[in-house]
């Protein structure tokens, strides 16, 4: 009888756990944000967790960014060597991904709330 009552309330505390893991990885894009500067100046802040493709042209070229499932990547770029297009996605906070020869940032950081 008490082997059964110790497997019951362990299966209880595993269905709990998992529940609250999947609440927490769940709820944790929405606390992040992704911070795009140009010439050390913001010029954008999205939610990690919106999906959204966005361009941004200036004199000096262009670079796209997309959003989705809680990751962010430059996907396209006329920057000569390509580096921000070919690093890798993105989606915790302190990752950068750097166009140094449009001084273009796209960073992870804590959603500013």
């Amino acid at each position: 009888m008490q082997k059964i009552n110790i497997y019951i309330i362990t299966g209880f505390v595993l269905i709990a756990g998992l529940f609250y893991g999947i609440h927490f990885f769940q709820s944790s894009n929405s606390d992040l944000a992704v911070r795009i500067s140009k010439n050390n100046e913001v010029i954008a802040t999205y939610a990690l967790d919106e999906n959204r493709i966005q361009k941004f042209a200036f004199d000096d070229g262009y670079n796209t960014v997309e959003i989705k499932d809680g990751h962010v990547q430059v996907t396209e770029s006329d920057c000569p060597n390509q580096i921000c297009v070919n690093s890798p996605q993105i989606d915790q906070p302190g990752e950068v991904i750097a166009c140094l020869p449009h001084h273009f940032i796209v960073e992870i950081i804590q959603n500013e709330k």
